[in-house]
């Protein structure tokens, strides 16, 4: 495959963010492009906390989970951008919904600015 669409949800090895020697398989969406490499957010199963975390503010839900090809419900991890080669991206999972993804850009456009 040799486009990437914005919106595809594909596996990819994350660092830890307190320890980038570690990584975890996680799945991911691609929200942009940077020369030659795509910016992506990862995503969690695990839901906001009740009282939230601080981090839990920065979690966006996908609702349309299943119809993206996720195995359980999912939520975008939007703190943090990563930019990775089109080379690092694994196995292909699927698409968000249209109306999610249109509504994760405008959450991202909150947090990012």
């Amino acid at each position: 495959m040799n486009s990437y669409d914005f919106g595809e949800i594909y596996w990819i090895e994350k660092a830890f963010d307190d320890d980038p020697e570690q990584f975890k398989c996680r799945p991911a969406v691609i929200v942009g492009k940077e020369n030659e490499n795509l910016i992506l957010v990862a995503t969690t199963s695990q839901s906001p906390e009740d009282p939230p975390k601080p981090y839990d503010q920065f979690k966006f839900p996908i609702l349309n989970w299943r119809k993206a090809g996720l195995t359980e419900p999912s939520w975008c991890l939007c703190l943090v951008l990563i930019e990775l080669p089109k080379e690092a991206l694994q196995e292909y999972i699927g698409k968000m919904d249209e109306g999610d993804y249109e509504r994760l850009l405008d959450f991202l456009e909150t947090v990012h600015g």
